[in-house]
């Protein structure tokens, strides 16, 4: 997805889930509650927009959120997407949608 996405030239931002598991379980007492507390149930992939063509007036934002065909929205990920346009996509196919019509 993240290769798509450079070479699609669309901004985006993503939190490795190694890394959030990682900091998580090993990072320090304070940085475990801060993970816990503002990284939970964040999407996947957050695609951007930038402002200013005539055609974006107004900067974009698409949050997509990957699962296996077979995988759940957990609770936090519910609460994290509420009031939210939250694309939830099962598989790379419907990934590769999600992101390919944000252009």
């Amino acid at each position: 997805a993240e290769n798509l996405c450079i070479s699609l030239g669309i901004r985006f931002f993503r939190i490795p889930d190694k890394l959030q598991a990682f900091l998580a379980n090993y990072a320090p007492p304070w940085c475990r509650v801060f993970v816990a507390r503002y990284f939970a149930g964040t999407p996947d992939l957050m695609l951007f927009r930038p402002y200013g063509s005539a055609a974006v007036p107004d900067n974009v934002a698409r949050f997509i959120e990957i699962k296996t065909e077979a995988g759940k929205v957990t609770t936090g990920q519910l609460k994290w997407h509420s009031g939210l346009n939250v694309f939830v996509c099962y598989g790379w196919d419907e990934t590769k949608k999600a992101i390919e019509t944000f252009q």
